[in-house]
């Protein structure tokens, strides 16, 4: 388990720890992967690559807690600028253009929400509904609910420069299933899924559908 914190004239900021509740066999992130190659999983896993890190998806990670620190406490991406986050082995100092990239994330989720809507950032979705197995749950970046339920927002910040098609994605479309099941949404409510993808994409890539719709897949 790793122990991450901001670095602030000198002292340590501690920040959220997202292990605590264990790594499934199958994660929504790597949907892509594992659907189309079941076998996929314990070919990288035997291999190491799974567990590995690297200093750009650190970079990500960074970016991730920005983003995560804006949406609960009201903080805004600027504030972090020049502060070193630790992440695993690395130390990322957080520059302008990962400021940047956050601020795309949180302004959307923020116009997203309204005084009808609850926002929930980094919330663990149960996904044992999919019968899948080793599927059990996965975070998602960002999960905005309409007070009447009519409506959701599934969004993911994307930060690397490989271009993620919004279109059915997978990852997104797991994590719907997950905010149906908890939420009781109403299988004619909309449900918009969003990529914010700042180094590749000027704007978000949206693409919605029914609760209907979003089951249908699942069964599928």
């Amino acid at each position: 388990m790793h122990s991450n914190s901001v670095m602030n004239n000198g002292y340590a900021l501690p920040l959220q720890d997202h292990t605590a509740r264990g790594h499934s066999r199958l994660s929504p992130s790597g949907a892509h992967r594992w659907m189309l190659c079941p076998a996929s999983v314990p070919f990288q896993k035997k291999l190491g690559i799974i567990s590995q890190s690297s200093e750009y998806a650190a970079e990500g990670t960074a970016v991730h807690e920005i983003i995560e620190r804006c949406l609960k406490d009201g903080a805004e991406p600027i504030d972090f600028i020049g502060k070193t986050l630790s992440v695993d082995k690395f130390e990322k100092t957080i520059t302008e253009k990962m400021a940047d990239n956050a601020a795309v994330m949180v302004n959307f989720c923020r116009m997203k929400k309204s005084d009808n809507a609850d926002l929930y950032s980094e919330i663990y979705l149960d996904l044992s509904d999919m019968f899948i197995d080793g599927l059990d749950g996965g975070t998602a970046d960002c999960v905005i609910i309409s007070h009447d339920k009519k409506s959701a927002v599934i969004a993911d910040y994307k930060n690397g420069t490989v271009k993620v098609d919004v279109t059915y994605n997978q990852q997104l479309l797991i994590y719907a299933v997950g905010a149906i099941e908890r939420f009781e949404l109403p299988k004619d409510s909309i449900v918009e899924l969003a990529i914010i993808q700042p180094n590749v994409y000027k704007e978000p890539q949206i693409f919605s559908l029914t609760v209907s719709e979003i089951e249908k897949w699942r069964d599928n």
